[in-house]
């Protein structure tokens, strides 16, 4: 297999990547990965640990199969999204990326 292909190894690729020098992880709590990232980056800024923090999270599904509703879940049954709607019954989960310098 490939060297360093888990997810958990992304943050150390791109301090390598851009030759960073300090302290690198990769964060996973569920939904609150980036929110979690971002405090942790704030508390090295805090503390002295750090001049610079770079902090984000992604969702990625691999491989995109496409929508599957599931009883229990919370998956939408038809679906679709509809937020502050009272027919609302689910969500739909979808990619996104992003990171911020601190």
């Amino acid at each position: 297999g490939e060297v360093g292909n888990e997810k958990d190894y992304i943050a150390t690729r791109v301090s390598y990547a851009l030759d960073l020098m300090g302290p690198s992880l990769a964060v996973n709590s569920a939904c609150s990965s980036a929110l979690a990232a971002v405090a942790q980056a704030a508390q090295a800024l805090l503390t002295g640990q750090a001049d610079m923090a770079l902090a984000g999270g992604a969702a990625l599904t691999f491989p995109g199969h496409g929508y599957l509703y599931e009883e229990g879940l919370v998956n939408s049954t038809d679906g679709r999204v509809r937020p502050f709607d009272a027919a609302a019954n689910g969500t739909v989960f979808g990619d996104a990326a992003g990171t911020v310098v601190l």
